[in-house]
C-alpha cells in the first residue's frame, strides 16, 4: 500500500475509531516507507515523546518480547536509538519550518504535505509561535544528538540572535546545489544509505535565505504529476476471485449473481451459484438457467434447488413455459417494458432497491470510515457477479464494457464471468489483485476501454509496465502472462479493464 494511504488510514484509526495501537502500525509503515511528515509528528506526539526515551542512551536494549502498546515495543519497531534519533531529527525540522502545528491541528490537514513541499501549507505565525517552534526544534535536535552523536544534526544559534542560522557539520554544500539553485537533481543529493540527511538549499532574494528540505530519494521519485490519484476515496483497493473457488467460500461481503442470456457450463454455474446469496435472471437468462440442467440427472429436482430470487426484463426473450415454471414455484417474475434501459440495467436497479430496503432496517453508519474503506458493514453493498456479458453478440459485449465502466462510480465491485474469461474495471488509482493461480491464467490483459489513454504501472506480470502510456491508438497490453505464485499490482491514471483467462473448471463434488 502506498504511504499516503497508510497515513490516511492511520489518521482515521487514531482520530475517529480511537484505536491507538492499530493506528501505530500504519503510522510506522508510512514513516518507514517515505518518512511521511504527518506520520512523523503523530509518532513523536502519541507514542515516542521526548520524556519516554530519557534513558535510552543508557540502555539500548528494547527486547524482542516487548508487549504491544508499550514504549519498549514502539522503540523496537522504530529501530532502536538510531531510528528514534532520525525520527526526532525529522520532527525538529518540521517544527523549525513551522509545519508541525499544521500537521497536528486536523486529521486530514496533512494530505497535501505527503506529496507537496510543506512550505506551501505553513500559515502566518507570530513571534511567540516562532519561538515555540524553535524551542521545540532545539529539544528534538538535542535529544537526537544525544541518542546518535554521529548523525548530522542542525545546531541552532543563541537565543538572542536576530535570525535563525543553521550549522550542519561536515555537509559539503558543493555536492548538493549551487547558491542560485532552488532544486537539485537526484545525482546531487548525498544521502546516507540507511537514513535520510537534511539537505540545505539556498536562493537569492533581498537577503540570503536558507531552506531545510528533507530531501530523500523516495520523495523525489514520488514528486510527479500523478500524485492526485492518491486522495481519499482512491486508495489502493484489493480484489480477489474467491467466488470461483471450488464449493464457494463464505464472503465477508454479500454477493449477487445476475444470469444473462448467454450459454455457460454447469461447473462454472455451480461455483457462482454457491458463492452468491441473491440470484437474478435478466430476461432470457432464465431460459439458460432452466436448460442448463437438461443433461443433469434428476433435472427437475436440480431446478428446484436452484430457484432464482427474481426474473426481470421486457421478456422479449423469455420462453412462456419457463416463465410459467418459475412463477408456479414462487419466483418473483417482473416484466418491465422500459426500452430506455436494458435487461441488465433493470436487474441492477432491482438490486439497488433491495439494498435500500435492507440498509434502512440496519440504520445509518456508525463512523465515517467508509470514505477510505472498502465497505461499511452497516451500509452493505452487494458485490455483483455477471454470468455472461463478454461473449456472443459484439453489441451486447460492448454494452457490458460500457455499463461496468459507468457502474464503477456507484458500485464497489462488479465482475463479468464467462467460461473463458473474468474481467472487471479498475478505477484510477492503485489496485492489488489477489491471484488464484488454480483458477486464473496464464494469460491476462489491461484494456483501455472508454478512455483516451492512461498511464500504467504493473508488478506481478511477465511483461511489466512502468508509467507506460496505453491507448487504442498506442500500446494495449494483451496476451500478457501472470507470474506463478505472485499477486498483481496495477496503478492506472484512468479507469481500465482488467481481464484474465479462466482455467477449465471441474464439477463440484
Amino acid at each position: 500500500m502506498d504511504p499516503t494511504s497508510l497515513a490516511l488510514i492511520a489518521l482515521d484509526l487514531a482520530d475517529i475509531r480511537k484505536d491507538k495501537e492499530e493506528a501505530f502500525e500504519y503510522f510506522l509503515r508510512a514513516w518507514h516507507q517515505a518518512h511521511v511528515p504527518s506520520a512523523t509528528m503523530r509518532l513523536v506526539s502519541m507514542y515516542l515523546p521526548l520524556n519516554s526515551t530519557a534513558d535510552l542512551e543508557d540502555s539500548d536494549s528494547t527486547g524482542e518480547d516487548a508487549a504491544r502498546g508499550t514504549t519498549e515495543y514502539y522503540l523496537r519497531c522504530i529501530g532502536g536509538s538510531r531510528g528514534v534519533a532520525q525520527l526526532y531529527l525529522e520532527a525538529g525540522l518540521l517544527h523549525l519550518e513551522g509545519a508541525a502545528t499544521t500537521l497536528l491541528s486536523a486529521s486530514y490537514s496533512s494530505l497535501s504535505s505527503i506529496r507537496m513541499p510543506l512550505q506551501s501549507q505553513i500559515g502566518e505565525g507570530g513571534t511567540e509561535a516562532w519561538k515555540r517552534d524553535r524551542e521545540a526544534a532545539s529539544k528534538y535536535f538535542e535529544r537526537a544528538r544525544a541518542l546518535q552523536p554521529d548523525l548530522d544534526i542542525p545546531s541552532l544559534s543563541a537565543e538572542g540572535a536576530s535570525h535563525v542560522e543553521l550549522e550542519i557539520p561536515s555537509l559539503d554544500l558543493a555536492a548538493t546545489s549551487t547558491p542560485e539553485s532552488v532544486q537539485s537533481g537526484p545525482e546531487s543529493l548525498q544521502t546516507d544509505p540507511e537514513y535520510d540527511v537534511p539537505t540545505i538549499r539556498r536562493r537569492q532574494k533581498k537577503r540570503a535565505e536558507m531552506e531545510i528540505v528533507n530531501a530523500s530519494k523516495t520523495d523525489l521519485e514520488e514528486m510527479d504529476d500523478t500524485w492526485l490519484m492518491y486522495i481519499p476515496g482512491t486508495i489502493m483497493r484489493t480484489w480477489d476471485v474467491n467466488f470461483l473457488r471450488n464449493g464457494g467460500q463464505a464472503a465477508d461481503r454479500p454477493r449477487a449473481l445476475i444470469i444473462l442470456n448467454q450459454p455457460f457450463s454447469v461447473p462454472l454455474f455451480q461455483r457462482l451459484w454457491n458463492s452468491t446469496g441473491w440470484h437474478c435472471c435478466a430476461d432470457g437468462g432464465a431460459n439458460r438457467l432452466h436448460d442448463v440442467f437438461l443433461e443433469v440427472p434428476d433435472a427437475d429436482e436440480a431446478r428446484l434447488r436452484h430457484l432464482p430470487d427474481l426474473i426481470k426484463g421486457d421478456f422479449d426473450s423469455l420462453n412462456p413455459d419457463v416463465r410459467a415454471f418459475y412463477a408456479s414455484h414462487g419466483v418473483s417474475v417482473i416484466q418491465d417494458d422500459d426500452q430506455d434501459s436494458t435487461d441488465l440495467m433493470k436487474c441492477i436497479q432491482a438490486l439497488e432497491e433491495k439494498e435500500l430496503r435492507d440498509n434502512s432496517e440496519v440504520g445509518p453508519p456508525s463512523s465515517s470510515f467508509t470514505a477510505i474503506s472498502d465497505h461499511d458493514d452497516s451500509q452493505q453493498q452487494y458485490d455483483i457477479v455477471l454470468l455472461g456479458g463478454l461473449a456472443g453478440r459484439l453489441d451486447q459485449t460492448i454494452h457490458t464494457l460500457s455499463y461496468l465502466h459507468k457502474l464503477r462510480k456507484s458500485r464497489q465491485r462488479v465482475y463479468a464471468v464467462t467460461d473463458d474469461n473474468v474481467g472487471w474495471v479498475l478505477d484510477d488509482g492503485e489496485h492489488e489483485l489477489k491471484i488464484d493461480h488454480d483458477v486464473l491464467g496464464p494469460t491476462c490483459g489491461l484494456l483501455p476501454v472508454g478512455i483516451d489513454s492512461t498511464i500504467l504501472s504493473t508488478r506481478g506480470l511477465r511483461w511489466n509496465l512502468e508509467r507506460h502510456p496505453s491507448s487504442f491508438e498506442g500500446m494495449v497490453s494483451t496476451s500478457n502472462h501472470l507470474v506463478p505464485h505472485e499477486d498483481v499490482w496495477v496503478s492506472t491514471s484512468k479507469p481500465i479493464w482488467w481481464t484474465a483467462e479462466l482455467r477449465q473448471l471441474g464439477n463440484i463434488g
